[in-house]
């Protein structure tokens, strides 16, 4: 329904960025609030990442933490920034969710405007094709949504940002260099 909305009121930016903002909070919740064996990147590394970063006290211990047990420090960022809310794993689940769907969807918004993309489809395909995949692969789902996100940058030939989106899809998940 809340796509539906985005998509019945496109004209109107305030009501497309309410309704896909509450479609992409309601869709980070699920995937926040779900048992932590549902995944299987949650029984590998959430809690050691989650830990690691809040032992983090400051951009010192950021820019010199272990990198080798812990490569990925865009992941390590965004735990260290969901430590700061709660002492549990979900808000990292939480965050990292959200760390997939706004550059996905914020993809889509700008892709929106020269093609037609209608938002319900894309839901629909993405509900019921990497959704829940997005579970078992977390820092991949980020890098790749960041890729997808870089790729509008490079169409409107703005390099910077598409470098420093780049840069983060990497530091989520080095296979993104491949891009």
């Amino acid at each position: 329904l809340l796509a539906w909305g985005a998509d019945r009121f496109k004209d109107i930016k305030s009501i497309v960025f309410f309704c896909l903002s509450l479609l992409i909070l309601i869709l980070a919740l699920f995937a926040g609030v779900r048992n932590i064996g549902v995944g299987t990147d949650t029984l590998v590394y959430s809690d050691e990442y989650f830990n690691a970063g809040k032992e983090l006290k400051g951009w010192s211990d950021i820019l010199t933490f272990d990198s080798n047990k812990f490569r990925n420090k865009s992941y390590v960022l965004l735990n260290y920034g969901a430590s700061y809310l709660s002492n549990n794993v979900w808000i990292a689940l939480f965050f990292t969710e959200l760390a997939i769907l706004v550059p996905l969807y914020l993809s889509i918004y700008k892709y929106s405007h020269t093609i037609s993309v209608k938002y319900v489809v894309f839901t629909i395909l993405y509900l019921f094709t990497f959704y829940n995949f997005s579970f078992n692969i977390m820092r991949q789902s980020c890098a790749v949504s960041f890729v997808f996100w870089a790729f509008c940058f490079y169409k409107e030939q703005k390099w910077a940002f598409f470098l420093i989106t780049m840069f983060i899809a990497y530091h989520f998940h080095s296979t993104s260099i491949i891009y």
